[in-house]
């Protein structure tokens, strides 16, 4: 075995995808007041022997990629792809999610690619998810200022490159994410709070063909005020 972690410090949000003989598995590494490093590992005999930790990146704000809907590893036949959203306050506020890939099965990665950006003005992307299949790639995406609203990554390519979209306007938290190389769901909700939950409202949106149209539902009912009770809470 080898040791990364030797500074008493939390390993959070690990993710595993097992492909053939190869584990692949991603987490990151909460240090306190410096960047985060995420690391990748994998056993190429289904988890008996395993190489040594890849240092990937690191996050300037960890807190929107350690979410439980975040969805920060993909893999597709000898492709392993990764991508995180983080957020540089100091630098004019910016959201961005960036990405690597493999072509050898996680042997090594590409450069680091930023595929999108919220443009600054203290905006974030809140989560993404990426999933890949049939040789495409998607990542499902929140967040606010350029990039507010639900929005979808999608490549034909393999990864190459990605076709960014919006496909519903209102959205600031990703529940989950389904991707099946043709077809998307996405289970995302919208909650505004001024003292108390004023709004709440959870979403379906579908596109049967990555992402270039798109249908969304509204799948929450509407709670009924009760006037009574209101009319005595403003007294």
């Amino acid at each position: 075995s080898v040791a990364v972690n030797t500074e008493a410090i939390d390993d959070v949000a690990p993710e595993i995808v097992v492909q053939g003989n190869t584990v692949h598995v991603v987490w990151i590494e909460d240090k306190y007041g410096v960047q985060n490093p995420l690391y990748y590992c994998r056993s190429t005999d289904l988890g008996k022997t395993w190489e040594t930790p890849k240092l990937i990146g690191k996050l300037v704000d960890k807190q929107y990629a350690t979410q439980p809907a975040t969805r920060k590893l993909a893999v597709d036949g000898n492709n392993v792809y990764i991508a995180f959203c983080d957020y540089n306050w100091s630098d004019n506020g910016t959201g961005r999610i960036f990405y690597y890939r493999s072509v050898n099965n996680g042997s090594s990665f590409e450069p680091e690619k930023i595929v999108a950006t919220s443009g600054g003005g203290y905006k974030s992307i809140y989560r993404s998810s990426i999933k890949a299949a049939n040789g495409k790639v998607a990542i499902a995406y929140v967040g606010e200022g350029a990039k507010a609203g639900v929005w979808v990554l999608h490549s034909a390519n393999g990864g190459a490159s990605f076709t960014d979209k919006q496909v519903f306007t209102e959205g600031n938290d990703l529940a989950d994410f389904y991707f099946d190389g043709n077809q998307m769901i996405i289970l995302h909700n919208y909650a505004y709070y001024y003292y108390g939950l004023n709004v709440g409202r959870v979403y379906v949106t579908v596109s049967n063909d990555n992402g270039t149209t798109a249908k969304t539902n509204k799948v929450s009912v509407t709670f009924p005020v009760d006037k009574g009770i209101w009319r005595s809470l403003l007294k």
